[in-house]
């Protein structure tokens, strides 16, 4: 009789740990993860605090803080599952317990593995854009660097962006235009002068903001742009509160 209550006990344990582990594997299966980069160019807007939890009380003490018109990893790199289904991006000082996000966005880790996470338009009136990335391919034999230009200055309608020196735009962009996965593939090998982009009013011609991009500026081993892809997006515009001027943010995609 003790032989056989140990052998139904031993009969049970195992098929307690058989269904933990078929558990544990199914949670593993649903749990998807992706990558997603958020960018903050909303005009006057300045601080925003993020929360997974979408409308669940938010937590400003831990909660991450991402400034208007710069990106870092620290404050724009994220990764997201399938239990996160809602972004809310909180607009500081809105810190009490009943205020309202400024943006409360649908998330689906399932999209796609890399997504970016566009905030533009103005602090009255918010607005965003969601792309599942498509980034290029670039082995380490290409010594390239992929760019791409993005407009988001609101007040702005189209934009030319050309390298200074060139008679050719690299591309005409207009304001909230569908944002694609055309990136302009660059030589990043060492020694390759700094590149200079202009953005410029699509009729009058006129330099709104200009950025220079240094290759070289890493070893090759360490190069933060070689055989990698980053985005280039204009914001600001005339009614911006801290300066009438447009600015540019660098974006990297990893």
């Amino acid at each position: 009789m003790i032989k056989f209550v140990k052998k139904c006990c031993t009969i049970g344990t195992l098929f307690s740990l058989f269904c933990v582990s078929a558990c544990k594997q199914e949670d593993q299966e649903l749990q998807r993860v992706s990558s997603l980069t958020l960018v903050h160019a909303v005009v006057g807007a300045g601080t925003l605090k993020t929360n997974f939890k979408g409308r669940q009380p938010i937590r400003y003490m831990t909660a991450n803080q991402v400034n208007y018109g710069v990106w870092f990893t620290t404050g724009g790199q994220y990764t997201i599952n399938s239990k996160n289904k809602e972004l809310g991006l909180f607009h500081v000082p809105d810190t009490l317990p009943d205020s309202e996000p400024l943006f409360l966005i649908p998330i689906d880790a399932d999209a796609a593995p890399i997504q970016t996470l566009f905030l533009t338009g103005t602090l009255q009136n918010p607005e965003y854009r969601t792309v599942n990335e498509q980034l290029p391919r670039l082995s380490p034999a290409d010594s390239l660097v992929g760019v791409r230009f993005v407009h988001l200055a609101p007040d702005q309608s189209a934009v030319d962006v050309y390298i200074r020196g060139s008679d050719r735009p690299q591309q005409e962009i207009s304001y909230l235009d569908k944002i694609n996965n055309n990136f302009h593939m660059l030589s990043a090998k060492k020694g390759t002068p700094p590149y200079v982009f202009e953005f410029r009013d699509a009729i009058s011609g006129q330099v709104l903001c200009e950025f220079s991009l240094d290759i070289s500026t890493e070893s090759l081993n360490t190069n933060i742009y070689r055989n990698r892809s980053v985005s280039l997006v204009l914001t600001g515009g005339p009614h911006k509160l801290t300066s009438p001027s447009f600015s540019t943010i660098l974006v990297h995609h990893f």
